[in-house]
């Protein structure tokens, strides 16, 4: 009688999953939160050749990743997703050859009067405006809403 005898397997620690999970394709990703299992929001980017940006102040056409879009469902905002994304772009703006230059127009489409400046500049987003950094800067300082002349839509780099 032959008996096949098979060494159990070892105990491994169980893997552990992140809390947010981002997938898509090349341009639209959708971040979804696992621990509930829901929808969070998404991002639109396109790697872009700028030429003679007032930020970068080149001569020649550089590549850049643009944020077309980055909305956020209203409950997560404030939690943490926008900035999961923002990493999720700085790392694609590395692999797309854009060596981590990432560019977006700071409008919200959604509410026009509110402007997402103050959420681009803490996630380290800079207008080519010295003086208008110089005023967000102000602005998060002493937790204070942005004027509504800024509100108009403003190009912010990193």
């Amino acid at each position: 009688m032959n008996i096949n005898y098979i060494t159990p397997l070892k105990s491994h620690k169980p893997l552990k999953l992140p809390n947010r999970l981002i997938y898509g394709n090349g341009s639209q990703f959708r971040m979804v939160d696992l621990s509930i299992g829901r929808y969070i929001g998404k991002i639109k980017i396109t790697p872009t050749e700028l030429k003679k940006s007032k930020f970068y102040q080149n001569d020649k056409p550089i590549k850049s990743l643009y944020i077309n879009d980055l909305w956020i469902v209203p409950f997560f905002r404030k939690k943490n997703a926008g900035s999961d994304f923002i990493k999720f772009a700085k790392h694609l703006s590395k692999k797309n050859g854009c060596e981590g230059r990432i560019y977006t127009l700071a409008y919200n489409y959604d509410n026009p009067g509110k402007a997402p400046h103050k959420f681009w500049r803490k996630q380290g987003f800079a207008s080519a405006s010295q003086k208008e950094n110089q005023i967000l800067d102000f602005i998060i300082e002493n937790n204070i809403e942005v004027p509504p002349d800024m509100c108009q839509g403003t190009m912010m780099y990193i």
